[in-house]
């Protein structure tokens, strides 16, 4: 996470355990990418752990890669995708389901821009104050409508959802996306996926 090793993985531990609850509970097979969720977040915590556990160690230089690229894979392309994905399967209102499939779209499309700016410019992770710090070389024009689409495609989704609770767990993102703006701009990336890890367990409730 954003301020320790031990705290990613004591998170991801956590979130081990959540998700492997919620898979448990689920009836519905359409349920499952969605019931995933705090598996996937348990499963980048783990590697941001180990980012910071092999930040600075030349002979760990290799390994320290591998798993910034993983986290940044989550980060950047998979929650865009897989979230309005995983309520897609579950939307039965056939119009909330072409937004929510608009926003897969939207997704899609900012995703593959953000790899392709990881790939073109190249990521580094820097450790300051407690915080891991992930610079990419990302332009200017995408980075400012950038972000817009990345939040609607992954806060979005739990607003447009026919589920009764979804919306409560989009009220808690858009809460963390504030405070995490707010307190710690720099440290964006790392922070929020942090927050929305842990807003992940609220998945057991969903479900």
């Amino acid at each position: 996470m954003c301020f320790s090793a031990q705290a990613s993985f004591g998170a991801a531990a956590l979130l081990s355990i959540i998700g492997l609850m919620c898979l448990r509970k689920v009836k519905n097979k359409n349920l499952y990418p969605f019931a995933m969720v705090p598996v996937f977040f348990a499963i980048q915590q783990a590697f941001e752990g180990i980012v910071w556990i092999t930040h600075g160690q030349p002979t760990n230089a290799l390994v320290n890669q591998l798993a910034m690229f993983a986290f940044l894979f989550f980060a950047f392309f998979f929650w865009p995708v897989w979230i309005p994905f995983s309520f897609a399967m579950i939307e039965k209102n056939k119009i909330r389901r072409n937004i929510l499939y608009g926003l897969l779209g939207g997704g899609t499309a900012i995703s593959s821009g953000l790899v392709y700016s990881v790939y073109q410019h190249g990521v580094s992770a820097q450790i300051h104050c407690n915080h891991i710090k992930y610079i990419v070389d990302i332009p200017g024009m995408f980075h400012h409508w950038g972000i817009w689409v990345y939040c609607l495609a992954t806060i979005l989704p739990f607003f447009v959802s026919s589920k009764k609770t979804a919306w409560l767990f989009g009220l808690a993102l858009c809460g963390s996306v504030a405070i995490t703006v707010y307190f710690y701009t720099a440290f964006f990336t790392s922070v929020w996926c942090f927050f929305a890890a842990l807003l992940s367990a609220m998945v057991y409730m969903y479900l």
